[in-house]
C-alpha cells in the first residue's frame, strides 16, 4: 500500500496493524512511524511502547522535552528532523547556536509536534481521559487529556517562562520558550485529542517547559492504561479507592529504621513501605503532641504502608524539638527504604478533603528536596486556640497544661518540610477552590494536607512491572 497523504503528514501503512508479541508489557510491538513537512522542514517520527529513544531535532532543548515521553510516558521515540532534504546530526543546534538568525524554529516546532501527535495516535485504542500534575523543584505543571476526541483543541497556559526577568525567559539554550504552545497545538490536532496544560507554579524557565513536557507524558500513560496495570494511573481523586496490588507481588519489604537520641528528644521509627497501614489511626504512633499523632496516622493510612513512630520528647519546653525531629528522623527511614528508586512509579498526585478544606499534594521522588505550600495558617495553633489549650489540659497532670502537648501553626509547616526534605523528594501542596477561612480551619487544612500528601506518595513508591526495575528518569539514576 502507498503511504495515506493528509495536508504534509506522511502514516506509514505498516502502523495500522498491530502485531501480537508474548511479552506482556508490549501492547504495540511494532514501531508507529509518521512524518511531517512544514515549510523546508520534514519531521519523521516513530514510537514504540516500552522501547528506547533517539531524537534529532536540531534544537537539542527539545531533544531533551521529546526524550521525557520514554521516561515518564514509557514510550520510546525517534525523531529526525530534514532541512531542505539534509537530515539534521544530533546534539548540534542546526543554527550553530546562534539566537539571531534562526529562520526554521517554528516549522521544526511544527512538524515535530504533527509527527509525534500522529505516531501516538496508533498507540490509542479507546477514549479515555485523566488528570496528571508533575512537581520540578520551583515549577509544576497540570495536564488535563482527553484522547479520541472529535474537536481536537489544545490549551497551553505556561507563561511567562519563569520569573527573571520579571516578564519571563525568551530562551532556554536555543529554544525558544514562546513556540512551546505551538508544538503541543500541532501535536494534538494529528493525535486527535483536547489537551489543557497550565503552569500552577513556576519560577524557572527551564523546570516550566520541562514539568509540562512531563505531565504531558505521564497524562498520556494514564490514559493509555485506563483501568489496565491495577486501577487508573492519573491524580487521585477525593472519594476514589485505588489498591496497591504490587504489596502482594513483593517478595522483599522495604524498610528504612531509625534510633536516635539527643538531651531533646529520644526516637525510634520503623517503615515497612510493603506492609499495609494498621486500622487503628494511631496505633503504635506516639508523640506526646496530640494533633502530630493523629496528622501521622492519617498520612499513614492514605500512604497505605506501614511505620511506627515512638518518641520522648520535652514537650514540657514546647512542641519544637519533638516536631521537628519526628519528621526529620521519618523522612530518613523512608528514604533508606526507598533505596535506588528503581522501577518505581516515582511520581504520584492526589486531592484530599478535610470538612470544608480541600488541598492536593504532588510529589516526585526525585532525589532533588523542594517544598512549596500554600496553606493560609493563620492561627497560632493548628485548630485554633481553643484546640490548642485544650491538648495542653488533657497532656498534663494534676489540673497543670503541658504546653508542648498543642501543635503550633509554624510547626506544622515544620512537619512537611522536613518530611519531604529527608525523604529526598519534591513536593508541591496546595489548597483548592475558593476557600474561606473560620475559627479552628487550621486542622482541617493539616488533615486535608496529610491525608493527600500520603496518597500521592502511596502512588510513587507503588513498584511498575513494566519498569523492568529502571529508574524513571531520563538521567537514568536517581541516586546523584
Amino acid at each position: 500500500m502507498p503511504p495515506q497523504q493528509n495536508e504534509g503528514l506522511t502514516v506509514s501503512a505498516a502502523t495500522t496493524e498491530k502485531a501480537e508479541t508474548k511479552t506482556p508489557y508490549l501492547a504495540n510491538a511494532s514501531p508507529s512511524s509518521s512524518s511531517f513537512t512544514s515549510g523546508s522542514v520534514t519531521a519523521t517520527c516513530s514510537v514504540i511502547e516500552f522501547g528506547k529513544s533517539f531524537h534529532s531535532t536540531g534544537i537539542c532543548f527539545l531533544d531533551h522535552m521529546v526524550d521525557q515521553l520514554t521516561s515518564h510516558a514509557q514510550i520510546g521515540v525517534t525523531m529526525r528532523v530534514s532541512i531542505d532534504g539534509v537530515l539534521h546530526q544530533a546534539h548540534i543546534d542546526y543554527a550553530s547556536g546562534s539566537l539571531a538568525d534562526r529562520p526554521h524554529d517554528r516549522d521544526i516546532f511544527i512538524a515535530c509536534g504533527a509527527a509525534l501527535g500522529s505516531s501516538l495516535k496508533y498507540l490509542v485504542n479507546n477514549i479515555s481521559e485523566s488528570v496528571f500534575c508533575c512537581p520540578l523543584d520551583e515549577a509544576f505543571a497540570e495536564a488535563r487529556l482527553t484522547l479520541s476526541s472529535d474537536a481536537p483543541y489544545s490549551l497551553c497556559d505556561l507563561a511567562p517562562y519563569g520569573s527573571m526577568p520579571r516578564q519571563g525567559r525568551r530562551w532556554i539554550g536555543c529554544y525558544q520558550c514562546a513556540l512551546t504552545p505551538v508544538f503541543f497545538e500541532h501535536l494534538v490536532q494529528t493525535l486527535g485529542a483536547r489537551l489543557e496544560l497550565r503552569k500552577m507554579r513556576g519560577h524557572n524557565a527551564h523546570h516550566v517547559v520541562e514539568s509540562s513536557f512531563k505531565a504531558f507524558a505521564r497524562v498520556f500513560r494514564a490514559c493509555l492504561d485506563g483501568s489496565s496495570m491495577g486501577g487508573s494511573h492519573g491524580c487521585v481523586i477525593i472519594g476514589e479507592e485505588r489498591v496497591r496490588q504490587d504489596l502482594l507481588a513483593t517478595p522483599n519489604h522495604r524498610t528504612g529504621s531509625r534510633s536516635r537520641s539527643t538531651k531533646e528528644t529520644t526516637i525510634k521509627i520503623h517503615a515497612d513501605l510493603d506492609c499495609p497501614a494498621p486500622t487503628a489511626l494511631t496505633e503504635s504512633i506516639f508523640t506526646g503532641v496530640e494533633l502530630m499523632d493523629i496528622i501521622l496516622g492519617e498520612f499513614r493510612q492514605t500512604a497505605g504502608f506501614n511505620f511506627s513512630v515512638h518518641c520522648d520528647g520535652d514537650i514540657y519546653i514546647d512542641d519544637h524539638h519533638t516536631v521537628e525531629d519526628v519528621a526529620i528522623t521519618l523522612g530518613q527511614c523512608l528514604n533508606v527504604a526507598l533505596g535506588n528508586k528503581a522501577g518505581l512509579a516515582r511520581m504520584g498526585c492526589a486531592e484530599a478533603t478535610s470538612d470544608s478544606a480541600n488541598v492536593r499534594c504532588v510529589v516526585d521522588l526525585s532525589n532533588r528536596p523542594y517544598f512549596e505550600w500554600d496553606l493560609p495558617l493563620d492561627e497560632e495553633y493548628v485548630g485554633g486556640d481553643e484546640e490548642g489549650f485544650a491538648a495542653m489540659r488533657r497532656g498534663g497532670e494534676n489540673g497543670k497544661m503541658l504546653c508542648g502537648s498543642a501543635l503550633t501553626c509554624e510547626m506544622l509547616q515544620h512537619v512537611f518540610e522536613s518530611l519531604t526534605i529527608e525523604t529526598r523528594a519534591t513536593v508541591h501542596i496546595e489548597v483548592l477552590g475558593d476557600y474561606k477561612s473560620s475559627d479552628g480551619h487550621t486542622k482541617n487544612l493539616a488533615i486535608a494536607s496529610a491525608r493527600a500528601y500520603g496518597t500521592a506518595l502511596r502512588e510513587c513508591v507503588r513498584i511498575d512491572p513494566r519498569r523492568a526495575g529502571k529508574v524513571a528518569s531520563s538521567k537514568g539514576t536517581l541516586s546523584v
